[in-house]
């Protein structure tokens, strides 16, 4: 994203590969009746070996990083929208950063259990 400074020029680049080593098989069924029993497992999602504990939390570090990243973006972006005169969007700009605050302390709490930490 190309930052809004006036007479600066500052560009981020924002690359967004998540390979997590395996596939997912998509099954799709037809609910057409009312009140039948079907399963909505992985169809063929395989959790027979264990997960590589080393992405996973290399991974949550990542979004937890990057997250941060974008709520300081958009956080810009609002404080630009208040000088312009558009309150509002604003203010939706600004719940959207206490959004991603609130779930980048999410994904920080996961990252502490998942690395054995309570």
């Amino acid at each position: 994203m190309k930052e809004l400074h006036e007479g600066h020029d500052h560009s981020h680049g924002h690359e967004h590969s998540h390979d997590h080593g395996h596939d997912h098989e998509h099954c799709h069924h037809d609910h057409g009746q009312e009140g039948h029993d079907h399963d909505h497992g992985h169809c063929g999602h395989d959790h027979g070996a264990a997960p590589d504990m080393d992405k996973i939390t290399a991974f949550l570090e990542y979004m937890a990083e990057h997250n941060g990243q974008h709520a300081e973006e958009v956080g810009y972006i609002a404080h630009l929208l208040r000088h312009a005169g558009q309150d509002a969007a604003a203010a939706l700009l600004e719940d959207a950063v206490r959004d991603f605050e609130t779930g980048t302390g999410k994904i920080v709490k996961a990252l502490a259990l998942a690395k054995g930490g309570e």
